[in-house]
C-alpha cells in the first residue's frame, strides 16, 4: 500500500497557514516550511495525548510493557492510525491502536496495523534514540517523540523536550533526523545541541519566555516548534538567533505571521539609547 508522504503532500491537505515575512531575510527562507512542520507536530501531539489518556483510563496497568514504540501512520486516504506495541525481532506487536475518524473523532480500532511502515518507524526511532544517547540520557528530562515521512519517503525522527510534570519547559536540545525507508541507514542529522545545554522554564511562575540560541547562525525546528507550540497557550516566546530576533504573531492557527528584527538594528539602538542617556 502506497503511504501518503507527509512533508509536502499530506501537510498540504491538512494545514493551510498564512504567513508575513519581511523581505530580504535570508535565514527566514526556512521559517515557513518550519512553522508548517510545526502546526504538524501539534496535530501529532494533540493526537498523541488523546490517544494516552484514553489508555490510562483503562487502569493503572494498560501502559505497562510499553516503551517508546508508538508513533502515528497515515494510510493511503490519509486517516491517522496512532500505534502503541513492542517491536523485536523486526516485528511490530500492537498492543493499542486507534484511529481519527472523518468528524475528528479519536477511535480504538481492532483493523490490522500497517507491519511494514510500523516495523521501519520503530527501526529508525531505536536508532536515533540510540546515535543521541549520551545527549537524551538526562533522566530528569522527558521527551516527545515524532516520526513521519518526507517528500521522498525517508523517515524523520523529531525528538524535542516535553513540558514537563512539574510545570517547566526545557529548551536547547532538539533530535532531528532522516533515515532511509527501512529506518535503518541515517541520511542526515540535523539535530543540535545548544553549547549552552538544557534550559528551563517555569511555567508557574514566567509567562515570557526567551529561547536564546544567539550562538548559532542556523534556524532549528526543535526552536521553530517551541515558539510555535507555547505561543499557542498565549504565551509570550521570543526566538534569538546569531542575526534575528522572532516573534510569533498568533490572531488564531491560520492566521499568524512571523516578526523578525535582525539583531544588528536593536544593538544600534541600544548604543543611540545609551548615547542619548549620556548627553
Amino acid at each position: 500500500m502506497k503511504l501518503i508522504r507527509l512533508f509536502i503532500v499530506s501537510l498540504s491537505l491538512i494545514l493551510s497557514p498564512l504567513y508575513t515575512f519581511a523581505q530580504g531575510n535570508a535565514i527566514l527562507k526556512d521559517l515557513e516550511r518550519y512553522t508548517a512542520i510545526s502546526k504538524f507536530l501539534k496535530y501529532y501531539d494533540n493526537i498523541a495525548w488523546h490517544t494516552t489518556d484514553s489508555i490510562m483510563k483503562k487502569g493503572p496497568d494498560a501502559m505497562e510493557g510499553l516503551g517508546r514504540h508508538w508513533f502515528i501512520y497515515f494510510d493511503n486516504e490519509n486517516k491517522p492510525h496512532c500505534v502503541y506495541g513492542k517491536f523485536e525481532n523486526n516485528l511490530y506487536k500492537a498492543k493499542y491502536h486507534f484511529t481519527v475518524d472523518q468528524s475528528n473523532n479519536i477511535v480504538e480500532t481492532k483493523e490490522d496495523i500497517h507491519q511494514e511502515i510500523c516495523a521501519n518507524y520503530s527501526r529508525a526511532l531505536d536508532n536515533a534514540f540510540s546515535f543521541h544517547a549520551n545527549r537524551l540520557s538526562n533522566p530528569r528530562i522527558n521527551y516527545n517523540q515524532y516520526v513521519y515521512l518526507d517528500s521522498l519517503d525517508n523517515i524523520v525522527v523529531n525528538i524535542f523536550p516535553a513540558f514537563q510534570s512539574d510545570g517547566t519547559a526545557p529548551f536547547g536540545y532538539e533530535v532531528h533526523m532522516v533515515y532511509d525507508k527501512t529506518g535503518e541507514n541515517l541520511l542526515n542529522d540535523y539535530s543540535y545541541f545548544s553549547e549552552k545545554g538544557i534550559r528551563y522554564y517555569d511555567l508557574n511562575k514566567q509567562k515570557q519566555l526567551v529561547i536564546d540560541y544567539s550562538e548559532s547562525d542556523s534556524l532549528h525546528l526543535g526552536a521553530v516548534f517551541y515558539v510555535y507550540y507555547y505561543t499557542t497557550f498565549n504565551l509570550d516566546v521570543t526566538l534569538i538567533t546569531k542575526d534575528y530576533r522572532l516573534k510569533l504573531a498568533m490572531n488564531n492557527p491560520k492566521n499568524h505571521y512571523w516578526i523578525s528584527v535582525p539583531t544588528k538594528d536593536l544593538k544600534q539602538k541600544s548604543k543611540s539609547s545609551k548615547k542619548n542617556k549620556e548627553k
